[in-house]
């Protein structure tokens, strides 16, 4: 019996582990340094700006003042608030850890903990263990998706929750309780971000399209939690005069792009741009994702509108209705508004070239170092990342003025760029030593430190400098 090619092994190497190892340990282990990765140098690589800020602020004021809240975050685009429950959920753990920020960290680690293993089941139930395995490697180990999986935002949980509507659509034949699963994870969706909210589009088109799946009672068993979501929100806008309703129509009539003949269809090909240019970048990082992965990626969505439809139905839907919801709002959209897209795209992709590396054994060479490029390529991008202005960093300047003041009252001013200032008025809070008004010794916190000339307690990026009586002097 000879024995296998080198190369077959390599790109077989998860399922050939899984053989070895059982497919259990193989999917542990891939989390596992999934997580490892996530965590590592987490209050370093940790950001705490203005929406990690804001939602310390109400924990602070839910917790510490007992103020309940019907609505969490305001969306960027103002105007607009999301419902609560994240900022709920990081509650508990802000409890756990005293009030410390890193308390968001650590929730958010635990939410792609559980991504990582609905990416599994949702690529093994849809296509096989191969593909399962594949998709869950290219996951864990991408820097694109580690960078979203960090950020302390309500924003964060889509991928979860994409990925749990996928997983539990595919079991919605094994009865009424796989509804009542979509229901809350489609209720979630109103707590996280209206990028989310478009998976209740989502399935209203795949029920649409399979009929023969829906009954009175599962759409009821749908619509309930759904509702029960809903509710703070209606009651909040009940209160306040239909602030959030008024707001919804006023961005949708907002026009942030020039005056085009057509203006949708223009905000479609920008979007179009923005979510090709993520998804290679999920593959490989920065510009060299773009130039490698960019014909594979745009050649696999047209096959897969056009041949292959059938076996990719959820990206096709998850692709179009995405694009062309969200391209009813005229500004410019971010590509964190598309994440619900990745995870079913990486499983979608996985399949792909796994079927690719079946037909010939020089594309199961080809596809297996493009693969192994990513990951290394990844890798030293998440190892060679510095935050310069993160958690650890800011903390460290806030501690400095608090033990440099020796206990006694001391001010704050900040020369930063616009919206840097932001996290450190809760740190203080946090460390019980809030500046005071007028009097005492001046502190400035310079962020970037490069904003000022003068020598000071350096802490990454971030210069605190004590005020005398002479001028200082910034750039």
């Amino acid at each position: 019996m000879s024995k296998p090619n080198i190369f077959f092994l390599a790109f077989n190497y998860l399922p050939w582990l899984s053989a070895k190892f059982g497919s259990i340990g193989v999917v542990g282990l891939t989390i596992a340094l999934g997580l490892f990765l996530r965590v590592w140098r987490l209050e370093e690589l940790a950001g705490f700006d203005f929406d990690q800020e804001t939602a310390a602020w109400w924990i602070k004021s839910f917790l510490i003042d007992g103020k309940f809240s019907l609505i969490g975050q305001e969306i960027s685009v103002g105007g607009l608030f999301i419902g609560p429950v994240f900022y709920y959920l990081l509650s508990v753990f802000y409890f756990v850890f005293g009030l410390d920020p890193i308390a968001g960290n650590v929730t958010v680690s635990i939410i792609a903990l559980i991504t990582m293993a609905l990416v599994f089941v949702g690529a093994k139930s849809l296509f096989g263990l191969k593909t399962g395995l594949l998709a869950l490697f290219l996951y864990a180990f991408s820097s694109s998706v580690n960078f979203y999986d960090r950020t302390v935002a309500p924003s964060n949980v889509a991928m979860l929750i994409s990925c749990a509507t996928l997983y539990f659509l595919l079991q919605v034949r094994r009865g009424v309780l796989f509804f009542v699963l979509i229901g809350i994870f489609l209720g979630l969706t109103f707590s996280v971000h209206p990028g989310a909210v478009v998976l209740i589009f989502i399935v209203l088109v795949y029920f649409v399209y399979n009929k023969h799946l829906v009954s009175a009672s599962k759409v009821l068993a749908t619509l309930i939690p759904i509702s029960l979501f809903l509710f703070p929100l209606i009651i909040f806008d009940l209160r306040h005069s239909f602030l959030n309703t008024l707001s919804f129509i006023s961005i949708l009539s907002r026009d942030d792009i020039s005056p085009n003949s057509y203006p949708w269809m223009f905000g479609l090909l920008i979007n179009l741009r923005t979510v090709i240019t993520s998804l290679t970048r999920i593959l490989l990082p920065d510009r060299i994702g773009s130039i490698l992965w960019t014909v594979p990626v745009i050649w696999f969505l047209i096959l897969s509108f056009f041949k292959n439809r059938s076996s990719n139905l959820f990206l096709i839907l998850w692709f179009s209705v995405s694009i062309i919801t969200l391209s009813f709002y005229r500004g410019v959209i971010p590509e964190y508004y598309f994440l619900i897209l990745f995870p079913v795209f990486l499983i979608h992709f996985s399949h792909y070239l796994i079927n690719i590396s079946a037909s010939k054994k020089v594309y199961k060479l080809l596809i297996f170092a493009l693969v192994f490029f990513s990951v290394v390529a990844h890798l030293n991008s998440l190892f060679h990342y510095r935050y310069l202005v993160g958690l650890a960093y800011k903390k460290q300047a806030v501690k400095y003025v608090i033990e440099e003041s020796g206990g006694k009252d001391f001010q704050v001013d900040y020369v930063t760029t616009l919206g840097q200032n932001t996290g450190f008025n809760y740190l203080f809070y946090w460390y019980k030593r809030l500046p005071v008004g007028n009097s005492g010794v001046k502190y400035i916190i310079v962020l970037p430190m490069s904003l000022a000339k003068e020598s000071g307690a350096v802490f990454g990026d971030i210069k605190v400098l004590k005020k005398h009586e002479e001028k200082l002097s910034v750039l």
